[in-house]
């Protein structure tokens, strides 16, 4: 097979929000753009009337669409997903079109991204996957505040897209990318008040992901903030063993179960940097760094209801530092 003969695969963006925070609005501004060519669109209708589906259609003839019905994609449709992504892409490929760039799979309010990204994992092949999260510039704070939801969708993003920010002042939209970048100190923050300009970023590739993730600098809480059941934490690992690292980070993930929201970061293992990320109990396969750029080693940890005192009991006993940021 030559170079030109290989398959390409789309792009996936996961759109996750909490209910009212504007996600379909984000999707609407984006296929307005030419540049929003070959995108298709899967939409996660929790009740049985596809009012989101329908708004996205509307003066989009032949757009490629695929709607879930049966319930939360996060917690009941293991197969659902995979299948729709699967037919858009035969769809395109039967009549011989121009393949699938992107795919946008717009989830209900209540989803919680973790179970869906394990699904997309197992898909069984090489999609790029970017969470984005949509945080509402009007009530986001409230929001976090009320639903764990809000706050494992923003968790889990690569980017948050600050939303509704025409519909308040300079500073209240300032305010409210401080809030966002506070909720997850690793996603990139989109706070753009031209809602071309804003789904342009929301959609764009993201081409480097790493390169964001370190330093960590020094964050503090945003003004009228609070969300005291969120924390963020960064670990320090003196010389771990791999088997070692592998069996404490698994002992994480079943001693937070639900609580653990994100963790991302770089850990020295026997002269090798490797990157390890998840998002709630769903890790990817950890990978060694071999560029040249400077990175902290460190991991970051994203979680509900936990303290610094917690990470000393999970086993094995690993020599850590773990700092609240």
């Amino acid at each position: 097979m030559s170079v030109n003969d290989q398959k390409v695969y789309p792009q996936v963006f996961l759109l996750t929000g909490f209910l009212g925070s504007g996600k379909t609005s984000l999707i609407l501004d984006y296929l307005q753009d030419r540049k929003a060519a070959n995108t298709g669109v899967i939409v996660n209708e929790v009740g049985q009337i596809d009012v989101d589906g329908a708004l996205i259609t509307t003066g989009r003839n032949g757009l490629p669409l695929a709607t879930l019905h049966n319930g939360c994609i996060c917690c009941s449709l293991n197969s659902d997903l995979p299948n729709a992504i699967f037919a858009l892409l035969a769809e395109k490929e039967a009549v011989g079109a121009h393949p699938l760039e992107r795919i946008i799979v717009e989830t209900s309010g209540l989803s919680k991204p973790s179970p869906i990204l394990r699904s997309l994992l197992d898909i069984g092949m090489p999609l790029r996957t970017t969470v984005l999260s949509t945080y509402d510039g009007e009530h986001g704070p409230d929001t976090t505040a009320r639903f764990e939801e809000a706050v494992a969708q923003l968790a889990a993003a690569q980017k948050i897209v600050v939303t509704k920010v025409d519909r308040v002042d300079e500073l209240s939209s300032r305010r409210a990318g401080q809030a966002a970048a506070y909720l997850n100190p690793l996603a990139a923050i989109v706070n753009e008040r031209d809602r071309t300009k804003r789904a342009r970023l929301a959609f764009a590739s993201i081409q480097k992901p790493l390169r964001s993730s370190f330093p960590i600098v020094a964050r503090q809480e945003p003004q009228s903030f609070q969300h005291t059941r969120m924390k963020v934490f960064l670990i320090k690992f003196e010389a771990p063993q791999w088997e070692q690292l592998v069996e404490w980070i698994e002992n994480l993930v079943g001693y937070c179960g639900d609580r653990l929201l994100r963790a991302k970061g770089y850990v020295s293992v026997g002269g090798r940097r490797i990157f390890i990320q998840g998002v709630g109990g769903t890790f990817d396969r950890p990978r060694e760094i071999a560029d040249d750029l400077q990175r902290d080693d460190g991991l970051i940890v994203i979680a509900r209801d936990l303290a610094r005192e917690d990470f000393s009991t999970i086993e094995p006993p690993l020599k850590l530092q773990v700092q609240a940021l």
